[in-house]
């Protein structure tokens, strides 16, 4: 299915600003943690506007809720008289969703409705979608790249009257991941143990992003390059098994991988370190430690790494096996000779 182009969430605070926010709102999208983000901020935009403690409902749709009761809900005038707010969570769960296309082509004027329904949407020729997408009531969170991840952290902590360099942002996102939701948990962790400090370090995000972990992919990369397979394993094992993603271990052992091709185009050059660093866009601690002594020094065996990573990738996106068999693969093809 073809993919369905809707308008980006982060229109929404210019919406806000210029006091042009729809009276219908469809909040869809990879990016969850946006999402409710969103759902909050305009919360505290509308409820001002409200008459009535009793004018604001907040539904949390379970599996085939009701759609008629909350269309019925919807048509309700308000108790204070103003305005009402009405937020449908999970809206996939709803029953019969066609019957919301009458109030959504033509909403009462006192009326708010904020939709949610995470994930892709591309169903824009059936009822209720096609008429959200036709009055561009749609608004999709599309997830963050990772150098886009690496800005938002900059932001956060200058935010947070706190320094953070885009190359160490970049390396705190190999180390907890690209969920926003733990990204933003470390930065909170962050700043409740700076003290007086008001730079995250390199040293700092590696000591405590990984208080709370028996292993850090750092520590998977180091095996895998040392030619440990045991130890490799056991890392890899127990990283799944405390919830780091089989993608993100993939991802880092790739970036691990390019890093090490890249130096080694990088020494033939005579390019040192500092400036390798700089041109492979990574932090300079990380891609020292990436791309010291290793097994990865030869072009032969980093096609082959190559070639088992984008193995596994194809696997995991395509098949049913087991995530432990396919690290176990992996692992074992990375480092056999």
């Amino acid at each position: 299915m073809a993919k369905v182009k809707h308008r980006s969430l982060y229109e929404l605070p210019d919406l806000i600003k210029g006091d042009k926010l729809p009276p219908v709102i469809f909040l869809c999208g990879e990016d969850s943690y946006a999402i409710d983000g969103a759902v909050r901020l305009l919360i505290e935009v509308i409820e001002p506007q409200l008459g009535s403690d009793f004018d604001k409902e907040i539904i949390s749709a379970e599996k085939k809720s009701s759609a008629q009761q909350i269309v019925d809900l919807l048509f309700a005038f308000p108790f204070g008289g103003s305005k009402k707010l009405v937020v449908v969570k999970d809206f996939a769960n709803v029953d019969d969703k066609k019957i919301f296309s009458e109030i959504i082509s033509s909403p009462p004027d006192y009326l708010y409705l904020i939709i949610t329904q995470p994930g892709k949407v591309n169903a824009t020729k059936i009822e209720p979608y096609a008429s959200l997408h036709k009055n561009k009531y749609m608004f999709e969170a599309e997830k963050l790249k990772q150098h886009e991840l690496a800005d938002w952290l900059v932001k956060h902590a200058k935010k947070n009257k706190t320094i953070l360099s885009y190359e160490n942002a970049l390396a705190l996102t190999e180390i907890v991941g690209e969920e926003k939701s733990l990204l933003e948990m470390q930065m909170q962790k962050f700043y409740d143990n700076l003290g007086e400090e008001k730079e995250i370090t390199f040293d700092i995000i590696t000591n405590l992003a990984s208080s709370t972990r028996k292993y850090t992919t750092f520590n998977l990369q180091d095996a895998v390059g040392k030619g440990n397979k045991s130890k490799a394993l056991e890392i890899a094992y127990n990283l799944l098994d405390n919830g780091t993603e089989i993608g993100q271990m993939i991802s880092m052992l790739n970036t691990y991988c390019l890093f090490n091709a890249q130096s080694l185009e990088f020494s033939r050059k005579k390019i040192d370190l500092s400036e390798a660093a700089k041109l492979a866009e990574a932090n300079y601690f990380y891609f020292m430690n990436s791309t010291k002594q290793n097994i990865f020094k030869d072009k032969k065996r980093l096609m082959k790494a190559s070639d088992a990573l984008l193995k596994a990738d194809i696997s995991v996106k395509t098949s049913t096996a087991d995530h432990k068999t396919i690290l176990t693969m992996l692992i074992s093809e990375m480092i056999s000779k």
